[in-house]
């Protein structure tokens, strides 16, 4: 076999795999079955998460450095994702062309607000995530107060004097509210949660 027809063998074996996760994908979204497209979406992730860039973004409950938190992923997070990945896997094979990065926002925000302890920043972040959420126009009024209440109950615990422990123990119904809510009010409020370990 000469290097050519090897290459042209490899790029067929490729496509067809593509195929079926992409038939894989779309059996599991209409199944609705929610351990079907857990089990999907684990499967999906760990074969193609590491070699499309930016993989995770704009997905649910996706972190850069630990990826997928399972344990926060519902029904409608795991539809989510799932329909996204399938659209990142065939547009990577298809060879569409990657933004540039200098396209995207600075990846180190969250790390400067998470390593900053002066108290006035700490302040100021809070003010700012809320004329964020004010100045959401997709948040209805009744979603927006919700939103700005937890903002205040992150707050308190955060600013509290609680062992890191109990700290965590109080914003994990938090985060369990934050994973059914919108990808916008996730991330700006996402932020204010790894202050926890001050």
């Amino acid at each position: 076999m000469t290097e050519a027809q090897y290459k042209l063998a490899k790029d067929q074996e490729r496509e067809n795999a593509v195929k079926a996760d992409k038939k894989r994908i779309d059996q599991a979204l209409s199944s609705n079955d929610e351990a079907t497209l857990r089990a999907t979406h684990m499967d999906i992730d760990g074969k193609y998460g590491a070699y499309i860039p930016d993989w995770g973004k704009s997905m649910y409950v996706y972190g850069e450095d630990l990826g997928f938190n399972y344990e926060w992923l519902n029904k409608d997070s795991l539809i989510h994702n799932l329909t996204l990945m399938r659209s990142r896997i065939e547009g990577y094979f298809l060879g569409f062309e990657r933004r540039s990065n200098r396209t995207y926002a600075p990846n180190n925000n969250v790390n400067v607000n998470v390593s900053n302890t002066n108290e006035v920043n700490v302040s100021i972040s809070f003010e700012d995530v809320r004329k964020q959420i004010e100045d959401m126009t997709s948040l209805t009024d009744a979603q927006t107060k919700e939103a700005l209440d937890k903002v205040s109950e992150i707050e308190s615990v955060v600013n509290g004097t609680d062992s890191k422990k109990t700290k965590w123990e109080k914003i994990k119904p938090i985060l369990t509210w934050l994973a059914d809510k919108s990808f916008d009010v996730a991330m700006t409020l996402l932020p204010l949660l790894l202050q926890v370990q001050k």
